[in-house]
């Protein structure tokens, strides 16, 4: 919610975001896509979208996700230098904050993930059959006998 609010220009459009900041304070040579001067994109992705992608390319078991959260406070040299007043305000409401993220631990901005892949032949969903021999999935023509024949 909060990282949705600061990512809107006031007329209730959401921005794209890029990481200027990161090129900008590397005398504008590097720190963006692969060290280059572009600067990257920011996406923002939430849990079930991650969930979602991974279902779509290996649709064939399920997956474990481990996700964890954290916060960086903003720090760039400008801040550090122009931004006192920012700054004293920051160290002010930073135990404010710590217990806010306690109670919403999403709401931080930082967000990272695991997927953990197990492996096919003692995960493998029940309407599918992996054959050791070829390496092929196919489908399970009994587990389908037995779903929707009484269907039909």
């Amino acid at each position: 919610m909060l990282p949705t609010l600061n990512n809107n220009d006031g007329v209730g459009r959401r921005n794209t975001v890029y990481e200027h900041a990161a090129v900008f304070y590397n005398n504008c040579k590097y720190g963006g896509v692969n060290n280059t001067e572009v600067p990257n994109h920011i996406y923002r992705w939430p849990e079930r979208e991650i969930e979602k992608t991974i279902a779509s390319y290996t649709p064939y078991c399920k997956h474990r996700f481990i996700y964890k959260y954290g916060q960086a406070f903003p720090c760039t040299p400008q801040s550090e230098n122009k931004g006192q007043l920012k700054l004293l305000l920051l160290k002010v409401i930073r135990p404010f904050y710590y217990i806010y993220a306690k109670i919403f631990p999403k709401q931080q901005n930082l967000f990272s993930f695991l997927i953990e892949k197990p492996g096919i032949s003692n995960s493998i969903f029940p309407w599918l059959l992996y054959d050791n021999n070829s390496n092929k999935i196919t489908f399970n023509e009994d587990w389908g006998n037995k779903r929707y024949k009484e269907i039909k």
